[in-house]
């Protein structure tokens, strides 16, 4: 008799067909994920241990618990289960797995909340209570139900480490309500050793919404957000990225735009719950993005929470402290701070925890509370310690111990970590050399003492020693796929990365590098800045100089400045260590580049931090030899100079330029390929600024070999540094006819000039071609400020605008 269908919840597993639907779309799983998930549904509501699992899955084969996990990992993603706040597979500590059944006293509608801090292992953190915290939860729901009706809500819920910010979030993410009526999004901003990554917490966010099970969040995507989508490899095929390749060059402005449009599209289907955890530690792109969604006017069915520590509100020019104050002080971000926990709030998470006679609790609670300052993380540490040392039921012992505590959690951490056996320790501190995510790979790679069982450690240090928890899969470009796990809290990685000896500290990450390196061979990019920050710790200064310029090809890209102004400032800021030479002469002008652009979008060209490194940059290159690799800061030195009316300098430049390209061009005649988007971004160079000059007679000659060489192929060969030469426009014969008649003008007939530039429909051309013609008709030179005073009178919005954005006006 074939096997029945098993129905749980909108999904149904079908034996006999290796199928899994959930509303009758069928969902993928791999042969081994699907036999797993079988064994655990046709056993639900019992425990199944890990040696069953593998006898049955696995019969007759020797395969490790990484196996298991991996397959583990896949199921929850299947079924959208999070293994913070499972709600189909439980982890039993230490011993297996036990799939829910309907009416289970432990399903997620009836289950305990976590606490703040508690366990966050897998199934951990929902077998803890939550306590004093049904004020908060209540606002919470009170702005969920806002947002619903279509009135958009930011809140930030902020609190020192270890308050419960974190847990508190999750619990009201836990309510059956929300869960099963809202898009929920969810993303982490990581603490790095250097810059941050760009947007990286919200394509966290982004990655969370794809994985539920729906169609329909990709379809948004690709119709609204397709900078957002071009991103996130994993979510598209192939010929689909190659189809949104145009859109990964998308300025900073765009995508929030977009992603805008996209969330507020998945809202009018049901409302979405944006959370962004830890924002002391994000990137100002996405702390831009939450700034940008408070400020909208149309109606959203919107509920954005950030978590974040205040003390980065003391910091002068933190950009959280801009952004979240002023949505306050507009009225458009609440603030739900987080208090330590009151005695008596010790004393009912004591009681759930421990139980036993209330005189006995209530004894031990003002104990507790007294030496923890009711720090909820603190609290969760001394019960489970308690718990671990068998003394939670002994007065005398329970005094003795309570005495002993360590002063702060930071030193009981110390303590824990002290005397934890030596391969655990070991691990432990690999991974915060790592950062917050390790993976298994990772630590079997670096070790370097006797044979390890790396998984069986790691499965210590999660459950036993509550370090770590799980936390998925990753897949590496390399095709591993890589199980991870994270530090249970920001403390436990800070802690334990402090205790690790200077040089060996420096020893680790630069193993760390290499072996990223070697992983992410592929996909380097992705990985630049995080190798940026471990070799500049490892004292290789060179390769981390290089994964800065790597890393700000990734920010260019993405128009994220600031964080490649971060990157650029850095770089330079180790060159000091980099021995001399070419290869750091050449590195310096590339960073001192990346800085001009990065200085010139975000505080405007003519800025004096602009103008400093554009005077090293130009410095470097008249000192370097004539080479086809200094084209590119060339063009972008010209397109500076030009806008800031330095003609004569941008004129030197771009005699360079034009050098540079006919050398180019002469060694070409020896096999190599043809120079000519060299030649044809020199006479654009020169063309312009000798018509900015007054020299029209010189400059219409260098338009007109423009004209003559210009092919769509070649435009973007010279895109270098964000400038963009304007030759597209060239083309058009009305202009050039305009170019070319240039010269004929007759010399103080400025009223025939001015009805010729009248000609011109638009406002820009007509700023451009009425300015330009009232200095050749007296063959001067034109300034950026009288074309600015001149466009004001006229009221020529969009070209006053770029003349202020040139000069660096506010």
């Amino acid at each position: 008799m074939a096997p029945v269908p098993i129905r749980f919840a909108e999904f149904i597993l079908d034996p006999a067909n290796a199928r899994l639907t959930r509303h009758g779309r069928e969902v993928r799983l791999r042969p081994k994920t699907f036999d797993v998930l079988r064994c655990l549904v046709e056993r639900r509501g019992t425990l199944v241990t890990k040696d069953a699992l593998l006898a049955a899955v696995w019969p007759g084969i020797a395969v490790g618990d990484a196996n298991l996990q991996l397959c583990l990992s896949e199921i929850r993603k299947a079924l959208g289960d999070d293994p913070r706040s499972p709600r189909f597979v439980d982890t039993v500590h230490r011993r297996g797995y036990r799939f829910r059944v309907a009416g289970d006293p432990h399903s997620p509608d009836t289950l305990s909340a976590p606490s703040p801090g508690a366990d966050a292992t897998e199934g951990g953190r929902a077998a803890r209570p939550i306590v004093g915290r049904a004020r908060e939860l209540e606002l919470l729901t009170g702005l969920l139900r806002e947002a619903a009706g279509g009135r958009r809500q930011t809140v930030f819920v902020s609190g020192e480490a270890g308050i419960g910010k974190t847990a508190l979030v999750e619990t009201f993410l836990a309510g059956s309500v929300v869960r099963e009526s809202c898009w929920l999004a969810r993303g982490q901003c990581v603490t790095r050793f250097g810059p941050e990554v760009a947007y990286l917490p919200m394509l966290d966010a982004l990655a969370t919404l794809a994985a539920q099970p729906s169609s329909r969040v990709l379809e948004v995507l690709r119709a609204a957000a397709p900078a957002w989508l071009v991103q996130m490899p994993g979510l598209t095929t192939p010929l689909e990225r190659e189809a949104l390749a145009p859109a990964a060059s998308a300025t900073g402005e765009r995508r929030i735009r977009e992603l805008a449009v996209a969330l507020e599209t998945l809202a009018e289907e049901r409302p979405l719950v944006l959370w962004l955890d830890d924002m002391h530690d994000s990137d100002t792109s996405t702390l831009e993005i939450v700034d940008y969604l408070a400020r909208r006017k149309p109606p959203a069915r919107l509920l954005v929470i950030g978590t974040y520590r205040p003390s980065v509100l003391a910091v002068p020019g933190h950009p959280l402290r801009r952004i979240a104050l002023g949505l306050r002080e507009r009225a458009l971000g609440a603030e739900l701070p987080l208090s330590a926990l009151g005695v008596n709030a010790v004393e009912d998470y004591l009681r759930a925890r421990l139980g036993g006679p209330a005189e006995a609790i209530a004894s031990l609670a003002h104990r507790v509370h007294a030496r923890t300052e009711g720090n909820p993380l603190f609290v969760v540490h001394v019960t489970d310690a308690l718990l671990t040392g068998g003394t939670a039921h002994d007065d005398h012992e329970v005094e003795t111990w309570v005495a002993a505590i360590p002063a702060t959690l930071a030193d009981m951490l110390r303590a824990q970590i002290e005397i934890l056996p030596e391969a655990e320790r070991e691990a432990l501190e690999v991974a915060s050399v790592v950062g917050m995510r390790v993976a298994v790979q990772t630590i079997d790679a670096l070790h370097t003492g006797a044979a390890l069982d790396v998984e069986t450690v790691l499965e210590r240090l999660a459950h036993a020693y509550r370090f770590l928890e799980p936390d998925g899969v990753d897949d590496w470009p390399d095709g591993t796929r890589a199980v991870m796990y994270r530090f249970r809290h920001a403390l436990h990685q800070e802690v334990a990365y402090a205790q690790i000896p200077a040089r060996r500290r420096a020893d680790l990450h630069r193993r760390v590098a290499y072996h990223r390196e070697q992983t992410h061979a592929q996909d380097v990019h992705a990985v630049a800045v995080d190798l940026s920050s471990h070799f500049e710790r490892g004292h290789d200064e060179a390769r981390a100089v290089h994964y800065c310029l790597v890393g700000f090809e990734q920010a260019l890209q993405r128009s994220a400045f600031s964080e490649g102004l971060k990157l650029a400032t850095r770089g330079l800021a180790l060159l000091p260590r980099v021995p001399g030479g070419d290869e750091r002469d050449s590195a310096e002008l590339r960073l001192q580049m990346a800085a001009v652009v990065s200085y010139g979008a975000s505080r405007g060209a003519a800025s004096p931090e602009a103008r400093e490194a554009c005077r090293r940059a130009l410095e470097l290159c008249r000192q370097a030899e004539d080479s086809p690799e200094l084209f590119p800061a060339l063009c972008g030195l010209f397109a500076f100079y030009l806008v800031n009316g330095q003609y004569e300098t941008a004129q030197e430049v771009g005699a360079r330029m034009m050098r540079l390209a006919e050398a180019a061009q002469r060694a070409s005649s020896h096999g190599r390929p043809s120079p000519q988007a060299l030649v044809l971004a020199a006479n654009v160079a020169l063309g312009m600024v000798l018509w900015h000059l007054g020299r029209l007679d010189e400059a219409s000659d260098h338009f007109s070999q423009r004209l003559r060489l210009y092919t769509p192929n070649d435009h973007l060969t010279f895109l270098q540094f964000g400038h963009d030469l304007p030759l597209p426009r060239s083309r058009s014969p009305r202009r050039s006819r305009g170019i070319a008649a240039i010269p004929t003008l007759p010399g103080g007939r400025r009223k025939r000039a001015s009805r010729w530039a009248a000609r011109w429909r638009t406002p820009t051309p007509k700023a451009w071609r009425c300015s330009s013609a009232r200095a050749r008709s007296r063959r001067a030179a034109i300034s950026p400020v009288s074309r600015l005073s001149w466009t004001s009178t006229k009221r020529c919005v969009e070209t006053r605008a770029s003349s202020r954005r040139m000069r660096g006006a506010t």
